[in-house]
């Protein structure tokens, strides 16, 4: 029984392993939604972003706990000598001390909004990340699927160009045609072959940029589920840019930037106001630890400190605050303006090449009829073969031509979503093969 058992359990481990290589070496299929989700979960930058923000999110904590009180103790034990100090030769002394800050001059209260706007800005970077990790993950996608397209031009380019060849070889061994038609094919072949090895090499670079971008295995096959579509942009150029002015993190960043600078002014502000608070502190001293022989005292009330005079240290920060906040505020309209610039770029790439989605369509279409009609007009000996290879050149450009007007479209498209500062979450529409 233990020899039958051993075997069984032998054979579920093989059937198991060989399920986990089977499994592994199955081609991952990505959505572009899965491929963006993926990216957003994986990416580092994201990770090193959100850190920032939680360090600034416990910044402002230690701001705004600095109003409360503070409780302190100090304690003594020294060792004495001298005529004074004939009658004992130690002293332990323990001070516990309560400190409320009544007025700061608007010390706190500077700070606090100075590190809830540092925070607000940390936040706003990690959407900017997210939005950013999206670009690159819907980019990498988008550059495989162009390759994919223009792979398969280049193949049905070689086939086509292979097809007319054979039919060549098999009339000049007839004596139909003559050898200069078959050697202007071949040299036709050869040139599509070379595409195609570059378009193989296009690919296999793409593939590698987007399993980097989406954290999956060096060796890891990928097909993509998605295509390119072409559906038109409602909205105009300018709805675009106002939306992108109130929207894309880095401009309200750039506001939250402006209200620091005008925080930390309050703050030097303050260093010249008196500053009040409220104390209560408890002595005690004596021979043994903790011991009140020698002395035991208390004290309540306010305090009052008032930097009178501090050679000019307080103005000079106050003037550093000044300038900070104009440069903030030149900052922000440099930003406003590349968010102008960008907006425009994407949107304009974007109708250029929506424009030449209509032209390309059509003329794939016409090249179609013309590559057919010229095979056709050669074999009936009314046109010579560089007519031939011309009208198959003509639609190889127009295919080539017409994907590349959608990726251009595609990816115009997603730039412009990204420089309008849609949220991370949403994801341009492409649908299944």
């Amino acid at each position: 029984m233990d020899i039958k058992r051993r075997i069984l359990k032998c054979l579920a481990a093989c059937l198991l392993l060989s399920g986990v290589f089977s499994a592994g070496e199955a081609a991952v299929r990505l959505s572009l939604a899965e491929s963006v989700e993926r990216a957003l979960a994986l990416d580092p930058t994201i990770a090193a972003a959100e850190a920032s923000a939680e360090a600034a999110a416990w910044q402002l904590s230690s701001a705004r706990r600095s109003a409360g009180p503070k409780i302190t103790w100090s304690s003594q034990a020294l060792r004495l000598g001298g005529e004074d100090y004939a009658s004992t030769d130690r002293r332990f002394s323990n001070r516990l001390n309560l400190e409320i800050p009544l007025y700061t001059g608007g010390q706190i209260e500077g700070s606090v909004q100075q590190y809830r706007s540092q925070a607000d800005a940390a936040a706003l970077g990690v959407e900017g990340e997210r939005q950013a990790v999206r670009f690159r993950a819907i980019e990498a996608y988008y550059d495989v699927l162009q390759r994919k397209n223009l792979l398969q031009v280049a193949e049905s380019a070689v086939r086509m160009a292979s097809e007319q060849l054979h039919l060549l070889n098999i009339q000049f061994n007839e004596g139909t045609v003559a050898r200069s038609d078959v050697l202007e094919m071949q040299v036709q072949m050869a040139d599509y072959e070379q595409n195609l090895l570059s378009a193989q090499g296009a690919l296999a670079v793409a593939e590698t940029t987007l399993r980097s971008v989406l954290g999956l295995a060096e060796d890891a096959e990928i097909e993509l589920i998605d295509a390119f579509t072409y559906e038109p942009y409602a909205w105009t150029l300018s709805d675009c840019i106002d939306y992108g002015l109130q929207n894309r993190p880095d401009r309200t960043a750039a506001d939250c930037r402006i209200k620091q600078a005008e925080a930390q002014k309050r703050v030097a502000e303050s260093a010249a106001r008196p500053r009040v608070a409220g104390v209560l502190s408890r002595t005690i001293a004596g021979d043994a630890p903790f011991g009140d022989d020698r002395s035991e005292n208390w004290q309540v009330g306010a305090e009052l400190s008032w930097n009178i005079f501090d050679n000019q240290v307080t103005a000079a920060n106050v003037k550093a605050a000044e300038k900070a906040t104009a440069k903030f505020v030149a900052d922000k309209k440099e930003t406003e303006r590349t968010i102008r610039l960008d907006i425009q770029k994407a949107y304009r790439g974007m109708k250029t090449a929506e424009e030449k989605i209509h032209t390309t369509e059509k003329a794939v279409e016409q090249a179609k009829r013309n590559n057919v009609l010229a095979e056709v007009r050669y074999k009936e000996g009314v046109d010579i073969m560089l007519k031939v290879t011309d009208a198959q050149e003509k639609l190889v450009r127009a295919r080539t031509n017409y994907y590349t007007a959608l990726y251009e479209y595609n990816l115009n498209k997603a730039a412009l979503e990204r420089a309008m500062g849609v949220a991370a979450a949403p994801v341009p529409a492409v649908h299944a093969q």
